[in-house]
């Protein structure tokens, strides 16, 4: 005969996993935080970017080490697929003193998965925060004449992939099927990063 002690353990570890996975769910879920983009990029801006205005630019403000990161390439790469030419720049979160943690060789494999970007080492996220980009995977996408188009993320959940609402926004905007600007929620780790989300294994996870 099962004891009664046998009983409350189940009952705990269950309610222990249950609360577990409740927190996960809740985290994955969860944006992280945005600022608000400037609704036309200033020269200044467009300077520090290398761009000529001579195309749409597009704009992935990423932390290196995010694990949430290839989630947001990959959706990324197929709200391209098909659209009118444009230029791309990858801000590449730069710590200035960097952790013990931190991983260099992070902006190595970022390149790699988007090897015809223009990658730019974004020194303390000085230009992610002038772009209004505090949290990893945020997107903006910016016209010829300088408007913003997009601003937001391009996944439904933290390294979630698959068809969702913010990608096909994306998608539009970029074949200028939107008259005005979107915003969506981002999912990932702070650009701003403390020396937790800088190991990067863990920024991704629950407290």
């Amino acid at each position: 005969m099962r004891q009664p002690g046998t009983k409350f353990v189940v009952a705990t570890w269950l309610l222990l996993v249950g609360s577990g996975l409740g927190l996960l769910l809740h985290h994955g879920v969860t944006a992280g935080a945005a600022g608000v983009a400037p609704n036309h990029l200033p020269d200044e801006l467009a300077t520090a970017l290398q761009w000529s205005r001579q195309r749409p630019l597009l704009i992935l403000c990423a932390h290196p080490q995010c694990p949430c990161l290839p989630s947001t390439i990959r959706e990324l790469e197929r709200a391209r697929v098909g659209a009118p030419n444009h230029d791309v720049r990858v801000l590449a979160y730069a710590p200035g003193t960097p952790p013990a943690e931190w991983d260099s060789a992070a902006a190595t494999r970022l390149r790699e998965f988007l090897p015809n970007a223009v990658h730019l080492d974004d020194r303390d996220g000085a230009l992610a925060s002038r772009l209004g980009a505090l949290t990893s995977g945020h997107v903006l996408l910016y016209g010829e004449a300088g408007q913003l188009r997009f601003s937001g993320g391009v996944t439904a959940g933290r390294a979630h992939e698959g068809d969702n609402d913010a990608g096909r926004c994306l998608a539009g905007a970029l074949r200028m099927e939107r008259a005005i600007s979107a915003t969506t929620p981002v999912f990932g780790c702070p650009l701003h990063a403390d020396e937790e989300a800088a190991h990067g294994t863990n920024c991704c996870q629950p407290n």
